[in-house]
């Protein structure tokens, strides 16, 4: 049971990372109170309600896509740094689910939460891009990867991180749809758990695979990986009769995401 919690905080972060929401498959949910009492000025409480919550990540998030204006910036850059981005939403999230207690821990979680061994433990293709054991690229494990490495170059300092980052960035430039509003990867093998028949695409992919570019970005400058980054993130919060992947949470003014 513990292991299943486990995993399920971390399923719902991995969304949250880049949407602010959380994974469904057309059904709706609710949350359950994970408010907190706090100070008058509280650092986090962007939309200053008086708690730390999931609506002020996602205010960080749509304030990082340009889609809305904040209006107390010192709130939203949890980790001062300056800059009001992905990482102030991480540890936001972080502190909802109970893994920090402050916004004094700055960096990205340690190791993998998906392959035991952190970014070692994936099989390669010669260009260094992860291969599905069933002998195809799936889009959420190379992205998974990317931010495996990411994770091992913060925690490591090594160059040797940044380097095999490269090919995972040229990947999903490489492979990525495109829509006239958004981007969106698309696997092209049936997946009997989720019965997904090729070809389908994920939100849950999209979120991890903005991710992954906005960090290359940040490591190696390269403007194509920004731009990418910000259409994955739209088809987020396009509705799910447009074509993207929103819809409504039960009782909550927010989006869900689904398989497509």
């Amino acid at each position: 049971m513990l292991l299943s919690m486990r995993r399920l905080i971390i399923f719902i972060m991995v969304i949250l990372i880049s949407t602010g929401t959380v994974l469904a498959t057309g059904e709706e949910i609710s949350f359950s109170n994970m408010q907190e009492e706090q100070e008058e000025y509280i650092l986090g409480d962007v939309n200053s309600n008086g708690a730390i919550d999931l609506h002020d990540a996602i205010m960080i998030l749509q304030y990082n896509v340009g889609l809305i204006q904040i209006d107390d910036l010192q709130k939203a850059d949890v980790n001062l740094d300056g800059n009001i981005d992905v990482k102030d939403a991480i540890l936001v999230l972080k502190y909802i689910v109970g893994l920090i207690e402050d916004f004094t821990y700055l960096s990205l979680p340690q190791g993998s939460f998906f392959v035991n061994g952190g970014s070692g433990g994936y099989n390669l293709d010669d260009k260094g891009v992860p291969i599905h054991d069933n002998g195809s690229y799936h889009p959420t494990q190379i992205a998974q990867y990317g931010l495996d490495l990411y994770a091992d170059y913060l925690n490591t300092g090594s160059a040797g991180y940044k380097k095999k980052l490269k090919p995972v960035a040229e990947w999903l430039l490489e492979n990525a749809e495109h829509s006239s509003q958004f981007s969106y990867w698309t696997f092209d093998f049936d997946y009997s758990p989720f019965n997904q028949v090729a070809p389908w695409n994920s939100s849950l992919t999209n979120a991890q695979c903005a991710l992954v570019l906005l960090l290359g970005h940040e490591v190696f400058e390269e403007q194509e990986y920004l731009d990418l980054s910000h259409r994955a993130m739209k088809y987020l919060f396009i509705p799910i009769e447009n074509g993207g992947g929103a819809g409504k949470v039960a009782g909550w003014n927010l989006l869900v995401r689904r398989i497509s």
